[in-house]
């Protein structure tokens, strides 16, 4: 009974684990998402800018396009990137690395290495994580199964 709730401590451990690694994935594929975005957008102005410096369109397109130039140029997404990959490695390592003390030397290496490697490095870790918390999940229905068995031979 004892080893079930060790499991189960284990499992609740490692999937808090998991979520927090996790979290720190999203944050940093929603950070380049949005970069991204920017990029097409940037793209589309001086595409749009170019058209209108040909000069071979009528008053009324020529309004069209600045029009358009002010609609993206309103989409796009104010956001300092240096400062928000500081905030996502400031985060990592109050909040994560403090908790999970195992992580301190990834929590150097991050300050040293650029944010996709980051992301790499983190993809890496929830994956073997991943294969540690489903390996326990295995484990603790076999306990279960075991002491249903047990318990069922009692009965009987």
């Amino acid at each position: 009974m004892e080893e079930y709730n060790d499991l189960i401590i284990q499992m609740k451990n490692l999937k808090e684990e998991l979520l927090m690694i996790k979290k720190y994935i999203d944050w940093i594929n929603s950070f380049y998402k949005i970069i991204r975005e920017n990029r097409s957008k940037a793209k589309q102005i001086v595409y749009l800018r170019s058209q209108l410096s040909i000069g071979l369109f009528n008053k009324e397109k020529r309004k069209e396009i600045k029009k358009a130039i002010i609609d993206i140029s309103n989409e796009i997404v104010n956001i300092d990137s240096k400062e928000e990959i500081r905030n996502i490695k400031r985060d990592f390592e109050e909040n994560f690395v403090s908790k999970y003390p195992e992580y301190r030397n990834i929590n150097d290496l991050f300050k040293t290495v650029d944010i996709n490697d980051m992301l790499n490095i983190l993809n890496d870790i929830y994956e073997k994580k991943a294969h540690i918390y489903n390996s326990k999940i295995d484990k603790y229905f076999e306990v279960q199964r075991n002491l249903y068995n047990n318990h069922v031979k009692i009965l009987k």
